[in-house]
């Protein structure tokens, strides 16, 4: 972390600050899920998503363009942890493809180098964002550790997650200044000019803030009035084609309902092609080499196919060296398959089916397609030497069975042995850990086939410190209980471990290792049971480190 000195911060918080506290084993060990599988115990071993703040950059552009403030982001989203080197030599002798999969434990960000760092950072104003609910524990510990260094400035936090809990967070955490719902670009700057000057808050839109000790609230106003906002001009990897989601899956705080209710979005902004190729402009003029871009979104949603058609001409014709990473909400058609491949070669095309089961999956997405028509769609990506697929299920969605779970993996072995080029196409499975507040069911679980286990924002925090899995999912649905989706999980990540270890994914060594990790998490959950009887706070901790430090010794001889 350099040294910065702005009138603003940005900081995007880790996923966990502090796993080092806690003696945690979260979920089954799936080797090739990055993304939901981190952490063996507290070791890193899938590659943590490059996280691009794109909220930030247009904050910072909104800001620098209309005042003289300046603006400075700090990135902490890939905060990793320390790993003995007992189990770095252990990956030595590995060939470049498994050791792939534990590329990061060599380049990683420490904590403690994070709060020796913290003192360096100068600001009026630390601005910390909690979109996503799973960085709540990270998000409050920096804005904790802010005021603790940083007496003197002010703290606020804003995201989908915080607006959604914004009464509960600025009544538990007084180290948190204040707290801003919705777009973030308005509000902020008419804030960090009122620290500079009067202090004078009671005017800020959408602004929750506090006086003589009492949480007050400025005037509620939404993105449709702030008609001047304009997104970022900074080249980014990621560039998404509408602001808001057109899909209503119904677990997700991103959804269309989200964003409605939160942030009054009538529907989804949709961005211009000019917009588009621009940032796409700036892209190819910056790197010399071919670049893999982001598209966020399904075009064929955002933009319609006219305009998708009219953006793939324009880069086909100024001979762009793009290659996109593109989203598909649902099956389209071969000719527009072809079309990418053809204007737009070596892209990759994620679609996230969610389960083989039409039912299941409909309910979940509200979408409805047919498993003909997305088989259609996975066979013509895959006859394509030019275009890549990834392809996503998950776990423990409302109306599921275990039936459901083996019938999804079921297609998954026998579709991987189809596959033409397994380096290039893959299929991957996750589970559902928790349902997001503001979405659809969090807010009517009963219609969607849920019930809430943990329903406040320092539950939920409190969930993700728990020291076995099973407690850190937050729902259970009408078909399983909690350690039924538990049970379910591990079953699944089993199965897809020996999918991937059949198919020459994964080598044999990590193929024992995971399945020996699964066997010892079932094994100690057991014993985290039994140490869960004990009231005494302290004693119970002392109890998981033991149970802890037995997991591990037994899963590095």
């Amino acid at each position: 972390m350099n040294k910065h000195t702005s009138d603003i911060i940005l900081i995007h918080p880790p996923y966990v600050f502090n796993k080092e506290k806690y003696a945690i084993f979260p979920m089954p060990w799936n080797l090739s899920h990055v993304g939901s599988s981190d952490y063996i115990g507290r070791y890193p071993i899938g590659q943590a998503w490059n996280i691009e703040p794109l909220g930030f950059y247009t904050i910072k552009t909104f800001i620098e363009t209309n005042s003289d403030y300046s603006v400075d982001i700090v990135n902490l989203a890939n905060l990793k942890h320390t790993v003995p080197e007992s189990l770095i030599d252990k990956f030595k002798h590995l060939h470049m493809k498994d050791r792939s999969i534990l590329s990061d434990l060599v380049e990683t960000m420490y904590p403690q180098k994070v709060i020796a760092d913290i003192p360096n950072l100068k600001a009026d104003l630390f601005a910390v964002d909690l979109h996503w609910l799973n960085y709540s524990q990270g998000a409050i510990q920096i804005l904790q550790l802010l005021k603790q260094f940083h007496p003197d400035s002010y703290t606020v936090v804003g995201g989908l997650t915080a607006s959604y809990f914004k009464d509960e967070i600025m009544k538990t955490f007084s180290f948190i200044d204040f707290l801003i719902s919705g777009d973030g670009c308005v509000p902020l700057l008419q804030l960090i000019t009122q620290i500079k000057n009067k202090k004078e808050f009671s005017k800020i839109p959408n602004l929750s803030y506090r006086e003589n000790g009492l949480v007050k609230k400025g005037p509620k106003r939404y993105l449709s009035d702030f008609d001047f906002v304009r997104d970022n001009d900074k080249s980014t990897s990621s560039i998404p084609t509408a602001r808001g989601c057109p899909l209503q899956c119904i677990t997700c705080g991103g959804s269309r309902y989200a964003f409605k209710n939160i942030c009054n979005y009538k529907e989804a902004r949709v961005y211009s092609v000019e917009f588009i190729m621009k940032h796409l402009f700036n892209r190819a003029k910056e790197h010399q080499e071919e670049q893999l871009v982001f598209l966020i979104h399904d075009p064929f949603f955002t933009l319609g196919k006219k305009n998708w058609a009219i953006l793939l001409d324009e880069i086909a014709r100024n001979r762009l060296s793009i290659r996109f990473l593109i989203e598909f909400f649902a099956p389209h058609s071969r000719e527009d398959i072809y079309s990418i491949a053809q204007k737009v070669p070596g892209s990759t095309i994620h679609i996230s089916p969610e389960s083989m089961d039409a039912e299941v999956r409909t309910f979940h997405k509200q979408l409805k397609y047919t498993n003909r028509d997305l088989i259609m769609n996975m066979d013509v990506i895959n006859s394509i030497d030019d275009l890549s697929m990834q392809v996503w299920f998950m776990a423990g969605l409302a109306k599921e069975t275990r039936e459901s779970i083996d019938r999804t993996l079921s297609f998954i072995e026998s579709y991987f042995k189809g596959l033409r080029n397994i380096e290039k196409n893959s299929i991957k499975y996750n589970e559902l850990l928790f349902i997001d507040p503001g979405s659809f069911a969090f807010d009517f679980p009963d219609k969607c086939g849920y019930a809430l286990i943990n329903k406040s924002f320092v539950s939920h925090m409190e969930s993700f410190e728990m020291p076995i899995f099973k407690y850190q999912i937050n729902y259970r649905t009408g078909h399983q209980t909690r350690d039924q989706l538990f049970d379910s999980f591990l079953y699944m990540h089993n199965k897809m471990n020996k999918i991937y270890y059949e198919n020459n994914i994964i080598s044999k060594e990590l193929y024992d290792r995971a399945t020996l990790y699964n066997i010892l998490l079932e094994k100690y959950s057991v014993s985290y049971e039994e140490a869960f009887l004990e009231k005494d706070r302290t004693i119970r901790n002392k109890n998981f480190e033991k149970i802890g430090n037995l997991f591990r010794s037994e899963l590095e001889k």
